[in-house]
This record gives structure tokens, sequence and C-alpha cells, in this order.
């Protein structure tokens, strides 16, 4: 689903999309701020965060997501 080639902000945004979620929301989910999830998108690298921590809790806040939709 999302190439190589695209940078960290980019598949960010297109996974938040694909889910349907806004920003605030993903911001809810990943348990940072909404301006976060804004400065990730347009380019400027998670700090307190590696991009692989980000993307384990986006991991868990879909499967989480999916549970809930199940019940």
């Amino acid at each position: 689903m999302t190439d190589d080639s695209m940078t960290f902000g980019n598949r960010l945004r297109l996974r938040r999309l694909l889910l349907g979620w806004s920003q605030k929301e993903m911001a809810v989910m990943l348990d940072v701020s909404p301006r976060a999830v804004w400065k990730w998108e347009t380019g400027k690298p998670p700090i307190l965060l590696t991009q692989e921590a980000v993307d384990a809790r986006l991991i868990r806040a879909e499967n989480q997501r999916k549970k809930n939709l199940k019940k």
C-alpha cells in the first residue's frame, strides 16, 4: 500500500486518511498533540518519539479500533 520512497509524514497522512481520522483523532489515538501530527505530516520528524514508536502506537490504535468495531 505504501511506497518505500514516501516520507514518514506522507505515510502517516495516508494512513490517517485511509482510516478516516482527523489530525485531532489521530493525535488522541497516538497520545500526542494535534500539533505534533500536523508537524509530522508537514515534514518535521518526531522529536520525543522515534518514527518506529509512532508506527507501533498507530498499529495498536488501529487494532483497538477494529476490536471496538466488532463489539
